[in-house]
């Protein structure tokens, strides 16, 4: 969508709104939104990087026959998922004494052109790093 209506990749009003609300809403779940900080901006970093390498790859071959979604909707559907996510990590903690409850083994077979080993070691250790408020 961002491609096709040139405009940037990079939207820092947007990633503050994100930010803001996620804190917030890990804050309500129960976590300490200053360790969950690093994980969510991890997550918007990532998010970007994925776009500009779709984006360097389309310079040579773009996709036919293609059309993208509302950006509305697809930020909609990323809060939804960013929500449960928050939620499953409040509830795994609290379930296992605020530790980490895995060494996010299942992220390697997540497979994707666009998703690189260091994303995932940056996720992971970030996401090993969220804690439940004291």
């Amino acid at each position: 969508y961002k491609a096709e209506q040139h405009l940037p990749i990079e939207d820092l009003t947007q990633e503050k709104k994100v930010l803001d609300q996620s804190l917030s809403e890990a804050d309500s779940f129960g976590l300490n939104s200053e360790t969950v900080k690093p994980f969510i901006v991890t997550q918007m970093n990532v998010a970007k990087a994925i776009q500009y390498r779709y984006r360097a790859d389309w310079l040579s071959s773009p996709e036919t026959n293609w059309k993208p979604q509302d950006l509305a909707e697809v930020r909609l559907k990323i809060s939804t998922l960013n929500t449960e996510l928050l939620k499953n990590i409040a509830y795994e903690l609290k379930k296992n004494n605020n530790k980490a409850p895995h060494s996010c083994s299942y992220m390697w077979s997540v497979q994707h052109p666009q998703l690189k080993e260091a994303d995932k070691k940056a996720l992971c250790m970030t996401l090993n790093k969220i804690k439940l408020k004291q």
